[in-house]
């Protein structure tokens, strides 16, 4: 009886110490999650700021529809829709959209004109693009525009196409100053160099920040599915 009488002594002088330890323990460990969560989304912001262009160096035929969608990892969206206004002239629409709520959704409009087909079937085209859009829900985000030189190779595979472009991109998600809750303006040199084989799409774009310093550089790829109808 002496033992646990001992014992029941001990918990209770020491009760409130060893809860209040433990509640302290458990308050730090939940801090530190809380970082490491909001870290965690700090870099994804930086690294999922834009999708790839999914874009291809043709032009639609006139009254032909053109639907992309597409993912850029790791949390990016793509929805395109584009029109074949004179069969070298295309207008279009696309949305941006992460698949976390609440971060950045970018709208725009779109255009495409052909400048020069080389060749029977038109293997070669050298075509212009461009896109200007906002971030949607934000009041202080500057516009989204990017203009680019498209070269386009048909390969022999049906529906096989290489598309290189490089341009200039200003891109309000890969400008957002965390430390001041604001946005910079900043206008990016990119290139990009993408794959279309049927209705599959792959495509890389490098967002060049520093010629100087290549790890201030940003790169992503993306898939996709095209459909033209």
């Amino acid at each position: 009886m002496s033992e646990c009488y001992g014992l029941s002594n001990f918990l209770q002088a020491y009760e409130k110490p060893l809860l209040a330890l433990l509640t302290n323990i458990f308050n730090n460990i939940i801090i530190d999650l809380m970082k490491w969560v909001i870290a965690l989304l700090s870099i994804i912001i930086m690294i999922s700021g834009c999708a790839v262009p999914f874009q291809n160096a043709e032009a639609l035929k006139r009254g032909e529809k053109e639907f992309i969608s597409g993912y850029s990892p790791p949390t990016n969206l793509s929805i395109r829709i584009n029109l074949g206004v004179t069969g070298s002239t295309d207008a279009g629409v696309g949305l941006d959209i992460p698949i976390i709520p609440g971060l950045l959704v970018n709208g725009f409009l779109f255009g495409r004109q052909k400048i020069l087909s080389v060749g029977s079937n038109c293997p070669l085209n050298l075509l212009v693009s461009g896109a200007y859009g906002v971030i949607l829900a934000s009041e202080n985000a500057p516009p989204y525009y990017q203009y680019n030189a498209l070269l386009g190779f048909n390969s022999a595979v049906p529906g096989g196409l290489i598309t290189i472009g490089a341009g200039r991109l200003q891109d309000p998600r890969y400008a957002y100053d965390f430390m001041n809750s604001d946005f910079r303006q900043e206008v990016y040199n990119h290139i990009f160099f993408g794959v279309t084989s049927g209705k599959f799409m792959i495509q890389g774009q490098c967002i060049i920040r520093d010629m100087e310093h290549s790890e201030q550089n940003i790169f992503n790829i993306g898939v996709g599915i095209r459909d033209v109808k």
